[in-house]
């Protein structure tokens, strides 16, 4: 969003946006601005905040017909601001476009932890890795690793798992992490082509 800000302001848009470019510099324009310019009435950003609610609610549909997740959590400042406008419209894409068994089971929720919700996601992996001294104290353990083969769990009668995915805000960096967790991944690249443009 905050690139198609900056075309827009290059082409001469004026308004909101064109105010806090003048004031910060153009490069300084990020989607923390795009939602603020929307609060206060302007067009433009209005009209950028709905085509990035529509991306993000196309982009749920790909997760769960492409991961069938049991949750999509969602945190981030946009989602601290934007709250049920943009969760609401993702759940409804989801609840019309998705395949009928996934959609029925998922939830799409907001991060409840705010901006300590990565902290508490890391927190068990570094207790499966290292242990805890704390945790050892009253008699937990880490629990070892364990790796399975896809081929096995793909079998008939093979083991059943439960995927789940968190979205940590959906701006750069966002995109750039569901990029990288996409080129580790290849059995992934079965996502829709329709939310392509969203991993640019």
């Amino acid at each position: 969003m905050a690139r198609a800000a900056r075309q827009l302001i290059s082409g001469g848009a004026t308004g909101y946006l064109a105010a806090c470019a003048a004031r910060e510099g153009l490069d300084a324009i990020e989607a923390r601005d795009i939602a603020e310019g929307e609060d206060a009435g302007d067009a433009i950003c209005h009209t950028l905040m709905e085509r990035g609610r529509r991306a993000f609610a196309v982009a749920c549909v790909g997760f769960v017909d492409g991961l069938n997740p049991s949750r999509i959590v969602v945190g981030g400042s946009i989602s601290d601001a934007q709250g049920e406008r943009l969760l609401g419209p993702a759940r409804a894409e989801v609840a019309a476009t998705a395949f009928r068994t996934p959609r029925s089971r998922v939830q799409i929720v907001h991060a409840e932890l705010g901006a300590d919700v990565g902290l508490a996601g890391c927190h068990p992996l570094v207790i499966a890795r290292l242990g805890d001294p704390a945790g050892a104290a009253v008699g937990q353990r880490p629990s070892p690793r364990r790796t399975v083969d896809p081929r096995a769990a793909l079998a008939p009668g093979g083991i059943n798992m439960a995927v789940r995915i968190g979205i940590n805000g959906f701006g750069r960096i966002g995109r750039q992490s569901l990029k990288a967790i996409l080129e580790r991944a290849p059995e992934l690249k079965s996502l829709p082509s329709t939310t392509s443009s969203t991993f640019r």
